[in-house]
């Protein structure tokens, strides 16, 4: 599968994106780099437009897979963190006057240990998500 990174040192890594809502909504549990767990990986796709203009078309081609409770209905694919970057940006207002529109190149991340259920804004930025490196050398991968 051409989605999933082969890295010699590392095994079978997984590039994945949670949205916020899916640990505020506790779809799943805050978790910290070492930790092993089980998330419902789906394909990135419709993530694409949305983090383009915060961080660019290369960084976001690095994702494979997105953590998504809502409209996963299989039983989950278990690896251990071995990375989180938290990414920030601007959200400028919508069409209707709603703010969730990204602001093009405000996105910065920062690297942490740990991910949390609220994340606090951060030098004037709100928090976008997480981009998470998760090994999944003992499973098969992810299902489509």
């Amino acid at each position: 599968d051409p989605s999933i990174d082969e890295r010699e040192d590392e095994g079978v890594i997984c590039v994945t994106w949670i949205m916020p809502d899916q640990i505020q909504g506790n779809v799943i549990e805050p978790f910290s780099v070492g930790y092993q767990l089980t998330w419902p990986l789906v394909s990135p796709r419709g993530y694409e437009d949305y983090l383009t203009p915060y961080v660019g078309e290369e960084e976001v081609s690095r994702i494979t897979y997105a953590v998504d409770g809502y409209f996963y209905f299989g039983s989950g694919v278990t690896g251990t963190v071995l990375a989180i970057k938290k990414l920030y940006g601007e959200l400028g207002l919508l069409e209707n006057g709603v703010r969730g529109r990204p602001t093009p190149g405000s996105g910065r991340f920062f690297t942490g240990t740990e991910a949390l259920r609220w994340e606090e804004e951060k030098e004037g930025l709100e928090f976008i998500g997480y981009m998470v490196d998760l090994d999944v050398s003992d499973e098969a991968g992810p299902r489509e």
